[in-house]
């Protein structure tokens, strides 16, 4: 018996599967230039992130190796013992506090507050700074505070 010819419905079938192979291998195409993109990215964002880990742990080790900017050498200190600095320079603003005589308590201690949190000045050192800013009724309230030890903190 001689092979029969394929039917019309078998043609279409295979027609359809080559479409399908084919639109399969044009995705997979786009896949694969898509997934190059996204390694690049990914490599580019990776690089980014270890310079930025990089820069803080620099920043981190350079600070702790720099004094604090409200720490100034007196005339008489000794500037042979000091070790250069690795970073630059950067000359910080001049704030002063103002001194307090009793009037506007508020807003001195606000501006107080404000001064010692720029300057990271720490708590233990705050209230003796204070005496240096007083003058007057205040100067002289505080002066009785502390010669009858009713400062603690």
């Amino acid at each position: 018996m001689a092979p029969q010819p394929p039917s019309k419905d078998l043609n279409e079938a295979l027609a359809n599967i080559q479409t399908n192979f084919t639109d399969i291998q044009s995705q997979l195409a786009e896949n694969t230039s898509i997934q190059s993109t996204l390694e690049a990215q990914n490599d580019h964002l990776h690089s980014t992130f270890t310079s930025i880990l990089d820069q803080v742990a620099l920043l981190t080790q350079t600070e702790t190796k720099i004094p604090h900017m409200n720490q100034q050498s007196s005339p008489h200190s000794n500037h042979s013992n000091q070790q250069p600095s690795t970073t630059p320079s950067i000359r910080p603003p001049t704030l002063d506090l103002s001194f307090f005589d009793g009037t506007n308590p508020l807003d001195w201690l606000f501006q107080a507050d404000r001064y010692f949190s720029f300057n990271q000045i720490p708590l233990d050192q705050r209230i003796p700074m204070v005496e240096f800013h007083m003058q007057g009724d205040a100067l002289s309230w505080f002066k009785w505070l502390h010669n009858n030890h009713l400062l603690t903190n």
